[in-house]
């Protein structure tokens, strides 16, 4: 299963700051599917690259 971890998503989203992320997620759970629950640095939170991927589609195409 092909995924991302919080850093790939806020650099494809071109977010920089870590509050946006969250706010996103909080307001987009459907677009934020966790496939593996990290428990720190170590072990990162991953979540599913295709739904990232059409949500980022969706969003960029929003933004035009």
């Amino acid at each position: 299963m092909n995924t991302y971890t919080r850093d790939q998503i806020m650099s494809a989203l071109g977010l920089t700051s870590p509050n946006s992320f969250h706010y996103l997620r909080r307001a987009y759970p459907q677009a934020f599917i966790v496939t593996h629950k990290g428990t720190g640095k170590g072990n990162p939170t991953l979540y599913d690259k295709a739904a990232i991927d059409k949500f980022i589609q969706w969003r960029n195409e929003y933004k035009k």
